[in-house]
């Protein structure tokens, strides 16, 4: 039985589709508004739906689905290499059509509604995050005009404000004053709000066997592994960790291979995580962080790249594949290259993400 394939150009309002008839060989190019489109496939029979993994595409293909038909979602850069002329809704779905019968393309997984929360979140968390840097940015500058010199970091320059603010009484004038702490009492509530928005997540992990498994792997925290999951999905649709950390943008320059764990491979393209998410070791300093300080993916260990030039150790292809197996991830120690720096950090790196577990595991 031969399946018609659609090719549909997603819009606000107005939906661009194309088909060709099997039987006749009929070029169909037809406009549809947003109400009418679930209409018009209710009344055809089960095919190939492709699309733009754009804004809304997994939300019509979730309802496609339920309609029998099979949704399959591209990336835009794999269609545009298919538009014919210059770019316009028609032009955009005649190309999807023709890239998605090519025999090599890839395909984007359906994200279900409860993967798209859990990426809202995270999305909602990293703009707060980033509202809060350019408001302590912004008082630092203010005051430094003033005469303030405000110690380096967030915290350490938020702690000494209230006293700049004392020094600085004669010529700071009242007005501005005031302005300056109830930015400050904004801050603290865009700290409450994202703290709000952790305990959220780390409620949601505890019933996802996927995220304590990813969680097991040094320098994997709460965030890196609930963004993971709920970006993903389903594993098996990579055939590798190399084909992630393409996806992801998560890969590393080679003399990192024995910091590789989930995802490998040389420096490559992707960015679909946030690059905080996607690299936590890109993160780190020189040292390992408090212990008792700092929560979630930045509690654990996050050293800089080792000097030894020892060969990986870390997870390669094919080996302890979290996401297609069941199995979870094992540390291999002592170290191969036997200097004791190495083998130092590396049982401090599985006693810290042991203590991380426990505490997330009970919690």
């Amino acid at each position: 039985m031969q399946v018609t394939t659609y090719g549909l150009d997603l819009a606000k309002r107005v939906m661009q589709l194309h088909w060709v008839n099997l039987e006749t060989g009929e070029i169909h190019r037809k406009q549809l508004k947003r109400r009418a489109l679930l209409e018009f496939f209710a009344n055809r029979q089960p095919g190939i739906v492709a699309m733009e993994a754009c804004g809304s595409a997994h939300y019509w293909g979730r309802e496609l689905r339920k309609l029998g038909h099979e949704v399959r979602l591209i990336a835009a850069q794999f269609v545009r290499p298919f538009v014919k002329t210059n770019k316009n809704d028609a032009a955009d779905a005649a190309a999807i059509w023709e890239a998605v019968q090519r025999p090599d393309m890839r395909f984007v997984a359906v994200k279900s509604e409860e993967q798209q929360s859990v990426l809202s979140l995270h999305r909602m968390r990293e703009q707060l995050i980033k509202m809060r840097t350019m408001q302590v940015n912004q008082i630092r500058g203010l005051l430094y005009e003033f005469g303030a010199d405000l110690p380096q970091g967030r915290q350490r320059g938020l702690k000494e404000v209230p006293d700049a603010l004392a020094d600085l009484e004669k010529s700071l004038s009242p007005m501005l004053r005031d302005t300056v702490r109830q930015q400050l009492k904004r801050l603290e509530e865009m700290d409450k709000d994202i703290a709000d928005i952790e305990k959220r997540l780390t409620l949601w992990k505890k019933g996802q066997e996927a995220v304590t498994r990813l969680m097991a792997i040094p320098g994997v925290g709460l965030l890196t592994a609930t963004a993971i999951i709920a970006t993903v999905g389903d594993m098996k649709s990579f055939r590798s960790g190399r084909e992630f950390a393409a996806f992801s943008g998560a890969g590393s320059p080679p003399e990192w291979d024995r910091w590789q764990g989930p995802v490998t491979g040389d420096q490559q393209t992707g960015g679909y995580l946030s690059p905080n998410i996607a690299d936590p070791w890109s993160q780190g300093g020189g040292e390992l962080p408090d212990q008792e300080s700092e929560p979630l993916d930045r509690q654990t260990a996050q050293p800089t790249a080792p000097q030894c030039g020892r060969s990986g150790t870390g997870q390669q292809d094919g080996q302890n594949d979290l996401g297609t197996t069941g199995e979870k991830y094992r540390i291999r120690r002592p170290s191969r290259c036997g200097k004791s720096r190495c083998v130092v950090l590396d049982n401090k790196i599985f006693e810290l993400q042991q203590k991380e577990l426990r505490r997330l595991m009970h919690d």
